[in-house]
């Protein structure tokens, strides 16, 4: 493959890691960066080359995968509350536009595989804790038959945290199922539920407040009680088959459900609810091949999603909910159907081009009418193209290059966050959209391994955040043009 990628297999450091979140897996590869920690509240944030920085909480600009089912939404919002790092057996992260294979992402790439056991029966218990009651308590059970495996997974997390007002917990449970029904043709169920009754956000501060008390929490957070709880459930089904020996089709089916509550540190609007059902089928082929006597491999397949929350937003009475001010029914749908090719031109060189085209469509309809119906609809359709080189001049080097045209559209909450003061859309914005060019050279000669990547991305109306006086610590969005290197 013409791009960066890093491939980080689980090992006995992993085991002795606190297990709380991702970034202890993948911690110190190059173009990826971490943020948020230990803010359970704002979730752990990832930035590859820039793209996601900008997000107030979550994951945006990268699609994430776990064992082959989408985690990232239609609109491109990624939680990562629900991946238990204890369960992660191998993650590969591409740095660089995916979109011509995944769709609506501008950094890249991340593809967990989780746990699968070793053995005919494995059973695996681990408590971890620490200060500021920090208990870290896990089951892992499984066992391997002639066709079929099993895994099951149980986790608890509890912290009262270093910061006033910033204690957490939360529970974890995963059950994953693997049996070949044939020869060539194998099926995987996975099921999974987290639950955070209560997790506290201290807020930010300032360098004033930081100098005199860096263990409290912003004033504002305590008083209006900045926190939030979740429950989500997720039930997928993965079918592989193979027609032939250089042949396989994958389809994957998949659905969750989202119940969440958010206190924000302000009144007018302060308390979020919303109920979120989304799901998807995603279905691709892969072929190996000649193509003029040369070895080829094509891939082709659709990504099909819907997305639908019903989001309500109250008064925030210092932690007492207040009137309604917004109530409404949001959906996205997105449809998109790839090509990727891959051709040895000699021995030495292989070309690869790809393309995907995306179709999102954003429905709102408005159930809080006294400040007139904000329904709407917006549709975003976009194409994505890449083309690349990969040259090996010696059997453990390669050099590769590729440019790509990738995008980025809102989401539903940069769309509904309207600095007109109204429910609806902020129709100001636009899906936003980037060239990247890229050359890099690696490899692994002798157990060593090496890696050095240049790249320049372009972008035009980059969506970013900012705050208006009355709305402090709510972020709206606007567009503005941006280059990288």
């Amino acid at each position: 493959m013409p791009d960066a990628i890093t491939t980080i297999e689980r090992s006995k450091y992993t085991d002795h890691q606190p297990g709380a979140t991702l970034d202890e897996f993948a911690y110190g590869t190059p173009g990826v960066f971490f943020q948020n920690q230990y803010n359970f509240t704002q979730d752990l944030r990832i930035a590859i080359r820039g793209f996601g920085a900008r997000s107030p909480f979550g994951v945006r600009g990268i699609q994430l995968r776990v064992d082959d089912i989408p985690q990232t939404l239609p609109d491109g919002q990624t939680q990562l509350d629900a991946i238990d790092p204890a369960l992660i057996e191998r993650m590969e992260i591409l740095r660089g536009p995916s979109t011509s294979l995944y769709g609506n992402a501008s950094g890249g790439m991340i593809s967990i595989t989780t746990r699968s056991p070793r053995e005919k029966l494995e059973v695996a218990p681990r408590l971890v804790f620490g200060q500021f009651g920090y208990l870290k308590s896990e089951l892992y059970a499984g066992g391997r038959m002639e066709n079929f495996d099993y895994g099951l997974f149980g986790s608890y997390l509890q912290q009262n945290g270093w910061r006033n007002h910033s204690s957490m917990e939360n529970l974890f449970s995963q059950v994953k199922l693997n049996f070949q029904s044939s020869p060539n043709s194998d099926w995987m169920v996975l099921m999974h539920e987290f639950y955070s009754p209560d997790s506290k956000d201290p807020g930010a501060l300032t360098l004033a407040e930081v100098n005199a008390n860096p263990k409290q929490a912003a004033a504002n957070n305590q008083l209006f009680n900045a926190s939030e709880a979740i429950r989500q459930e997720q039930f997928a089904v993965r079918y592989r088959k193979s027609p032939s020996t250089n042949q396989i089709l994958t389809i994957v089916a998949h659905a969750l459900h989202r119940d969440f509550q958010n206190l924000l540190p302000f009144n007018i609007g302060g308390q979020v609810e919303f109920d979120r059902w989304t799901g998807g089928l995603t279905a691709q082929f892969v072929s190996d091949h000649t193509l003029l006597k040369r070895a080829n491999r094509l891939l082709v397949g659709v990504d099909y999603a819907i997305q639908n929350d019903d989001r309500r937003r109250f008064n925030n009475l210092f932690g007492v909910q207040g009137a309604l001010n917004l109530d409404q029914i949001e959906r996205v749908q997105n449809v998109g159907p790839f090509l990727r090719n891959e051709w040895s031109l000699t021995d030495k060189l292989e070309l690869v081009a790809g393309g995907r085209w995306d179709w999102l469509q954003y429905r709102v309809k408005d159930a809080f009418l006294s400040d007139s119906n904000q329904s709407g609809n917006k549709t975003l359709s976009q194409v994505s193209s890449t083309a690349g080189l990969v040259y090996r001049p010696l059997e453990t080097h390669q050099i590769y290059t590729h440019i790509a045209s990738v995008f980025e559209a809102p989401t539903t909450t940069e769309l509904i966050n309207n600095p007109a003061g109204t429910g609806g859309f902020n129709n100001n914005l636009e899906a936003q959209t980037s060239l990247s060019k890229e050359i890099g050279l690696r490899g692994n000669p002798a157990g060593f391994a090496y890696e050095a990547t240049f790249f320049h991305i372009h972008t035009r109306n980059e969506i970013t955040p900012f705050e208006l006086a009355e709305s402090p610590s709510r972020a709206f969005f606007a567009t503005r043009e941006n280059h990288a290197d």
